[in-house]
């Protein structure tokens, strides 16, 4: 796969998890049977610190659950609040009528979706995450509403892909300190195939209470229909939220002249204030 997404779990059921085994001490078991996850001893909340790890991370509800098991922690109530909205959700997602989710507005829950990191050590390349942060401020500054846009340009294994990916995140960790949704979403953009399908995960992502995705293009005449569908789902959902950013990994130029009259083009308003991010 080219992208993981991140099950954000709300925040009540975080703060409830946390403070249970903050008081019972259950959030050092736990650590253990995530062995990857910083050290969380010294934060004031350890178990928040390590939720937010995982959950960066892309650990679902489900695996969350698994490490509960393995450190035996069933019998704690924060286990059984995980349960609880495991199975809440789960009934949600298969009575909800599916009819219904296009044309529902309300905002969305958190969505984070990135490219997986690969296997070998990765830099910071703070310099450079500097000089995107300030051209999205500056034409933020030049454009207080609608969609701005960043290019990043660069020969073959520069590390752009790696780079949009580690601004990702920064973003998607701002975004959550400043409002209570946060979009951020790295699309493949090598091929319509793939685009159509980083399209359709965020979509799901987007209407959660959504059985199938399918309704949303329906009877599609082709790829590009399909393509133009989709960016219309999400385009309704976006232009309710304060801010968002999407990012276009490895665009082909071939795939640029497709996508021009349907994406976030910069300086447009019918999809709200948010940013894009381009790796081509």
């Amino acid at each position: 796969p080219v992208s993981v997404s991140v099950e954000l779990l709300p925040f009540n059921i975080v703060h409830n998890v946390a403070k249970n085994l903050n008081e019972t001490g259950g959030w050092g078991m736990l650590a253990e049977q995530f062995p990857d996850s910083k050290n969380v001893s010294a934060a004031a909340s350890p178990t928040m610190s390590l939720l937010e790890q995982l959950q960066q991370t892309g650990t679902t509800v489900a695996e969350l659950l698994e490490g509960f098991r393995s450190a035996r922690l069933e019998k704690t109530l924060a286990f059984e609040l995980l349960i609880e909205y495991k199975k809440k959700e789960l009934l949600e997602f298969e009575s909800y009528d599916a009819s219904r989710a296009a044309e529902d507005t309300r905002p969305c829950t958190l969505v984070g979706i990135f490219m997986l990191n690969p296997p070998h050590c990765i830099q910071n390349r703070s310099e450079d995450m500097r000089r995107i942060e300030e051209s999205f401020l500056s034409l933020r500054v030049e454009h207080s509403t609608g969609v701005i846009a960043v290019s990043l340009t660069g020969s073959p294994g520069a590390g752009k892909s790696i780079l949009a990916r580690q601004f990702a995140c920064a973003y998607y960790k701002n975004l959550l300190a400043l409002q209570p949704t946060a979009v951020v979403c790295m699309l493949s953009a090598i091929n319509l195939a793939a685009l159509n399908n980083s399209l359709t995960d965020l979509v799901r992502k987007l209407f959660p209470k959504d059985f199938g995705v399918s309704q949303f293009y329906g009877d599609v005449r082709d790829a590009e229909h399909k393509m133009e569908t989709l960016f219309d789902a999400v385009k309704k959902r976006l232009k309710s939220l304060p801010n968002w950013l999407l990012v276009f990994d490895d665009l082909s130029e071939e795939l640029k002249e497709k996508v021009r009259s349907h994406w976030p083009e910069p300086g447009e308003s019918s999809w709200g204030n948010g940013a894009v991010l381009v790796t081509s």
